[in-house]
């Protein structure tokens, strides 16, 4: 089950429990996912907030944007 991190200017941010890794998801651009993994959502969101994530393509990136 994905949880919702953040939304802002067309990117919505979710954390992916199953491989613990957050995605950025783009409405005008390529679907974005961190190189760093957390083991919670609330480690995510706190690395996020502080703006210490490094991201790249996501070369697998899921359908859609599916929170819970």
């Amino acid at each position: 089950m994905s949880v919702f991190i953040n939304e802002q200017g067309g990117r919505r941010t979710i954390y992916y429990p199953d491989d613990r890794h957050l995605r950025m998801f783009d409405a005008f651009g390529p679907t974005q996912i961190s190189v760093e993994t957390w083991p919670d959502a609330a480690s995510a969101k706190k690395a996020f907030r502080r703006g210490s994530v490094t991201w790249v393509d996501d070369p697998h990136p899921p359908d859609a944007p599916v929170v819970y």
